[in-house]
């Protein structure tokens, strides 16, 4: 049986997004996270849970912006993006 964790890393790598910015939209450091991802330690469950609401946060904007492009390399404007969406459900 899968983990959020795994479905949620699984959702990443389909949207390509880099670690480095799910890191930073978790509130996780990029380093843990590569430890989280590689099994070399286990990930709690709060950062679990913050790694999955981020993904799955991120997917549900790039299906209302599709088919425009979005740089998922500039985690600081995606976290605007999102913080604005869920105030008041404007981009």
């Amino acid at each position: 049986m899968k983990t959020n964790l795994e479905t949620s890393l699984q959702i990443a790598d389909k949207l390509d997004l880099p670690d480095a910015t799910l890191a930073r939209l978790s509130g996780t450091s990029k380093a843990a996270l590569c430890r989280y991802r590689n099994g070399m330690r286990r990930c709690p469950l709060a950062t679990e849970r913050r790694i999955h609401d981020a993904v799955i946060q991120l997917e549900r904007l790039l299906k209302i912006v599709s088919p425009c492009p979005v740089d998922l390399s500039k985690p600081t404007k995606l976290l605007i993006a999102l913080e604005q969406f869920a105030e008041d459900g404007r981009i």
